[in-house]
């Protein structure tokens, strides 16, 4: 369960604090910002591991259903995720009131920032990325964490051009989207390493569910969202995120493990 709750405290902190340095950020550096929000924070935290745990929190995976003991469960789940994601996300944002981030100190002057060329800039830093992975691809055994760095970019870039949906509805339903699209495909992995396969295809199924499924969904903006709307559609947008989520596990788990098959996957093997 700490797999699913640090990341998400994390992000929603570090969320907060950005958005209440908005004003500032933003207006002077608002590429810088949005890399920081919808890329930094955006890929750290991720909806879709939350919704998988989630779901099999309520259906009991791998053991004797208990309908009233894993329906807490699942509740159980919600509620500390949702709980501690919403507490770090204000006190990211109280931060700023104990350490004010100047600019001035901290960041290159403004005549320096727009002297580079940002699209150079964001390509030289994606060609590090990627050859920094390539090499510890071919000379580690990391395997899966390198193959995850490649991978997630694609992810993180997919949930942006989904985002340019939000405003055009009362619900941001880019964010959901992004969510949902994540949220199957991490369940659609998650069975097929029920079962043993090759080497190569569960070290790239590992990497797609962290790196793509991570980057591609995420809370901390979910939660940033929610706090923003009215108090009547952010209950819908919570509520509506949630039972669809769980509804999707409903069809592909569910639907899987009523064949008798068992939910416990299998790790993959040198």
């Amino acid at each position: 369960m700490h797999a699913v709750v640090l990341p998400q405290i994390l992000g929603c902190y570090l969320m907060g604090y950005f958005e209440a340095n908005k004003d500032w950020l933003y207006q002077k550096y608002p590429h810088l910002y949005l890399g920081l929000t919808t890329g930094l924070c955006g890929s750290i935290t991720s909806f879709s591991s939350f919704a998988l745990a989630t779901y099999l929190s309520f259906a009991g995976a791998n053991k004797a259903w208990e309908p009233g003991a894993d329906f807490f469960n699942g509740i159980s789940v919600i509620v500390l995720v949702m709980g501690l994601s919403f507490a770090s996300y204000v006190a990211g944002k109280h931060l700023k009131s104990v350490w004010f981030l100047d600019p001035e100190r901290y960041l290159p002057c403004e005549n320096v920032y727009y002297s580079l060329q940002r699209t150079q800039v964001s390509l030289v830093g994606l060609a590090i990325i990627y050859i920094a992975s390539i090499l510890i691809l071919v000379l580690t055994d990391e395997k899966t964490s390198s193959l995850s760095v490649m991978i997630a970019p694609l992810g993180t870039f997919a949930r942006y051009l989904l985002g340019t949906f939000n405003k055009m509805h009362r619900i941001p339903l880019g964010t959901l989207t992004a969510n949902l699209i994540a949220t199957v495909i991490i369940m659609a992995v998650y069975i097929s390493q029920t079962t043993p396969t090759s080497l190569v295809l569960c070290i790239f199924l590992s990497s797609l569910v962290v790196g793509f499924c991570g980057c591609l969904s995420t809370i901390s903006t979910w939660i940033s969202e929610l706090h923003k709307l009215d108090l009547h559609d952010a209950y819908l947008y919570f509520t509506g995120t949630m039972t669809i989520s769980q509804l999707v596990g409903l069809v592909i788990l569910g639907s899987f493990s009523w064949s008798g098959r068992s939910l416990n996957p299998v790790l993959c093997h040198r």
